[in-house]
């Protein structure tokens, strides 16, 4: 067996990728984000029921339940801004869009993220996850759109976006350029653990390197020693060279 792409979706922190599947943003980043929003309540001004309808959505997301907790999270929304939606509503519009991503709702992101950017053009989670949708979508030419628009009009050092690029790099068969933008990424922060995988993943699937395939997924247990989908990937690559007779 081959190791899988990792889910394009995926949210890019350090210690979050826990286990194989498409379309499975991590809930660390999901809980965070709702939890944010909890401690935001000044920020916000919300009115004591909206604010619960916010901790209702935390609690479900913390018992996994990602469609009960977008519920709560939408009443939240249609409440603070009614027919309209009122720029106060931009962090619960991207706590949104990480619960849209988790739920494999990749049409909901793509929307909501056109949402966000109407309200904040410079809004980093709505162009890379956009983005990230999009590259799901098998639409490389728009993910790339929303990647080069960051590093170029509003943060070059972003590495989300050099990973996308690297992913639609990917996905176009131009696979040294891949390599190069994931490299980029794994400059700006070398705790990520998306480009290191992307990397093994290229290496193992695309190019039959399984020296350096393996060499990439033991950077990301360096970072996660018990990431459950590099484990996988790793032994799967060991597997193959033993079957093909290739010293390791």
């Amino acid at each position: 067996m081959r190791p899988s792409k990792r889910s394009k979706t995926e949210a890019q922190g350090s210690k979050s990728d826990t286990a194989p599947g498409k379309n499975q943003p991590v809930v660390d980043e999901t809980e965070k984000s709702l939890m944010q929003a909890v401690g935001k309540k000044r920020v916000l001004n919300l009115d004591e029921d909206t604010q619960q309808m916010v901790n209702n959505a935390v609690t479900y997301m913390q018992f996994k339940d990602f469609k009960r907790a977008l519920g709560y999270l939408n009443d939240a929304i249609m409440r603070l801004s009614g027919a309209t939606v009122d720029p106060k509503a931009i962090p619960l519009l991207e706590f949104k869009i990480d619960l849209l991503a988790r739920l494999g709702n990749m049409p909901g992101v793509v929307g909501t993220c056109d949402t966000l950017k109407s309200l904040d053009w410079q809004n980093l989670k709505a162009w890379n996850m956009q983005g990230m949708a999009m590259l799901t979508q098998h639409r490389p030419e728009y993910a790339k759109e929303n990647f080069l628009h960051v590093i170029e009009l509003l943060d070059a050092g972003n590495a989300e976006a050099w990973i996308g690029l690297g992913e639609v790099a990917t996905e176009e068969g131009q696979l040294e350029e891949a390599i190069e933008r994931l490299d980029k990424a794994i400059s700006l922060n070398p705790s990520l653990i998306a480009p290191w995988f992307d990397k093994g993943y290229i290496y193992a699937v695309k190019l039959g390197q399984a020296r350096e395939a393996i060499e990439c997924f033991d950077q990301v247990l360096a970072i996660d020693p018990t990431n459950a989908r590099t484990l996988q990937a790793k032994q799967q690559v060991i597997d193959a060279a033993k079957e093909k007779g290739i010293e390791l």
